[in-house]
């Protein structure tokens, strides 16, 4: 079973089909062989994927809720382990909402762009909370896009410098970015190999 290691903004990745050969369960997921042993996969992930491990921490308690350099990306290294039908990113606003405009947008592993929410942002809104952005289509031929498992990149992107957002100031597991730019465009990125506190920002791929 092999999957595109990159992908352009112009193309959506198939969803993987279960090998000649294979058991597919009514779930969806499928069994196949491997080196004589037989291992379940699944097709597909759970609703939310976040970019790292947030257990079962209250919101207040995550990182640090900080203001943002206008136009710079936040960057942020993700592994999904499934496949994933996506609509958007999620990211985790800080305390203070209402005043700046925020953007999504996700690379592959390569740090090709795949999608970006509007261009223009949308209001941050909710305090402390989750506020989801939908991609849209640009280039490609559907807003959503089928992705196989492996190694992706998020980011949000901020017109101001009043809202906040919970920014990750402990997770060495994951590498993260501060690359300077302009609000509403968003180029590919060459992928942070290290991780820098402060730099990446919660979120979650829904």
């Amino acid at each position: 079973m092999t999957f595109p290691k990159t992908y352009t903004n112009a193309t959506t990745p198939p969803i993987p089909q279960a090998p000649a050969g294979s058991q597919v369960l009514q779930d969806g997921d499928f069994i196949v062989s491997n080196n004589n042993a037989f291992v379940r996969v699944s097709a597909f992930a759970p609703t939310f994927v976040p970019n790292v491990d947030i257990s079962d921490t209250a919101i207040t308690s995550m990182g640090t809720s900080s203001v943002s350099v206008n136009g710079s990306l936040y960057i942020c290294e993700m592994y999904l382990p499934q496949t994933k039908l996506c609509t958007g990113i999620q990211h985790l606003n800080g305390t203070i909402v209402g005043t700046d405009n925020v953007l999504c947008a996700l690379w592959d592993e390569a740090g090709t762009l795949i999608r970006t929410s509007a261009l223009a942002g949308a209001l941050s809104a909710g305090a402390s909370a989750w506020q989801q952005l939908a991609f849209v289509a640009g280039a490609a031929p559907t807003a959503q896009v089928s992705l196989p498992p492996g190694r992706y990149f998020t980011a949000v992107q901020f017109n101001g410098t009043t809202a906040t957002s919970r920014k990750i100031t402990n997770s060495g597991l994951r590498a993260t970015a501060l690359q300077a730019g302009v609000f509403g465009t968003v180029p590919n990125i060459t992928p942070p190999t290290t991780f820098t506190t402060v730099q990446g920002v919660f979120q979650a791929l829904y």
